[in-house]
């Protein structure tokens, strides 16, 4: 689960604190790189609220929410007013179940600073499925702070895309895109929403780059073998499942959807063979 607490600054060389440097090293998923910095940090100057929420993230990154959570509560007794320490523990409770203490987390996080893009989108992310309305609100505000945050227009895109607005979640997914061309998520969202519009050929043209910045993806090859059954294009359809199913045999909807296009070629024993596939892998439990 992606949550982007860290807000960091142009780093510079020597004059980057060791703050600076602990964020920037959990932002690249160096997590026990930040540890050593965030320690560092503490141990030279105990008073550094910052490197306590700094260190309790990347600790909630290592999935160790007891010690990000005694994290959190230092940060805030060395500085009661440290929004983003509200907001790391939201995440934490969050990531526990604890979702009203979740929501009551951001929402002081919000009171301590509303002009805060990076918490107004981890509450949005929050409601992302649970209540798609307040997920539009909160990314929307982070959009109207932050017009740069890609991830905002991919949440809310999502959120448009649950209330079956697609065409608004092609537009925030095109505008993400135009941020960071290189987020393959973005163009595997968009793929869908112009399958939802009837849109075949974008949709495969944005699976396709989804497949350039992710080869390794069977989620994506399978995408696009959907997309090219949606078009009738059953040969490259197959081939693009039989590389989903080899990337990860244990899936049943991709031989559901093989089956499909065997069945559409009149290849009826195939066809059969990987719908039976299909049956026993979700008689084994599915993936």
């Amino acid at each position: 689960m992606f949550m982007g607490i860290a807000v960091l600054g142009n780093l510079r060389g020597a004059e980057a604190s060791l703050d600076d440097q602990g964020e920037a090293t959990v932002k690249a998923g160096n997590f026990g790189g930040a540890l050593e910095i965030f320690n560092r940090a503490i141990a030279e100057n105990p008073g550094d609220a910052r490197a306590y929420c700094g260190r309790a993230y990347d600790y909630t990154a290592m999935r160790d929410y007891d010690k990000a959570m005694v994290d959190c509560h230092e940060a805030i007794k060395l500085d009661p007013k440290f929004a983003k320490a509200y907001c790391v523990m939201g995440n934490i409770n969050w990531l526990k179940g604890e979702l009203e203490d979740a929501v009551n987390d951001y929402d002081e996080a919000l009171s301590l600073d509303p002009k805060d893009a990076e918490i107004w989108y981890n509450r949005g992310l929050y409601y992302l499925h649970r209540d798609n309305y307040k997920c539009i609100t909160d990314t929307t505000e982070a959009i109207r702070i932050n017009a740069k945050d890609d991830q905002a227009y991919y949440v809310r895109g999502n959120a448009y895309f649950d209330q079956q607005k697609y065409g608004p979640a092609i537009e925030d997914y095109t505008t993400g895109i135009g941020l960071n061309p290189g987020y393959a998520n973005l163009y595997h969202q968009r793929g869908f929403a112009y399958l939802k519009t009837s849109e075949v050929g974008k949709a495969i043209a944005d699976f396709s780059n989804a497949i350039q910045l992710k080869p390794r993806s069977d989620v994506e090859y399978y995408a696009r073998g959907y997309a090219y059954n949606e078009a009738q294009d059953f040969d490259k359809a197959i081939a693009d499942l039989s590389r989903a199913i080899e990337m990860n045999p244990k899936n049943d909807g991709y031989y559901d959807q093989r089956g499909i296009a065997y069945e559409e070629k009149g290849e009826k024993e195939l066809a059969e063979a990987d719908y039976n596939q299909a049956k026993a892998i979700k008689a084994g439990g599915g993936n």
